[in-house]
């Protein structure tokens, strides 16, 4: 959706440094890699400027909360919401004022 929008400059973040690690190749990996994988690498690919970065987990209480929401939809429909859900707003609300969250350690 980002790459026909056009757009060059692209930043996935995940709170998952695996992830990161294997996205940009910064593991070593025994064994086949997983298809998703290998396509989200060739995404990463495509002439734009891409960056892959580990966020915290209490900083994407909004993604956390979208993800759990797309479960109740078919997983191969895209859906474009065009405007966030009341239940969001709340939590969008925190984080566009930087509310402090505590870090679980």
């Amino acid at each position: 959706m980002v790459w026909r929008e056009g757009l060059s400059y692209l930043i996935v973040e995940s709170d998952s440094m695996v992830f990161v690690d294997i996205v940009t190749n910064n593991c070593n990996i025994n064994g086949t890699i997983h298809s998703l994988v290998q396509r989200i690498q060739e995404i990463l690919r495509q002439e734009w400027h891409t960056q892959v970065i580990q966020s915290w987990h209490e900083g994407n209480i909004c993604d956390d909360w979208l993800a759990n929401f797309s479960l109740f939809f078919n997983f191969w429909n895209l859906l474009v919401l065009e405007s966030p859900p009341t239940e969001l707003q709340n939590h969008m609300f925190d984080d566009i004022y930087r509310a402090c969250m505590p870090r679980n350690m």
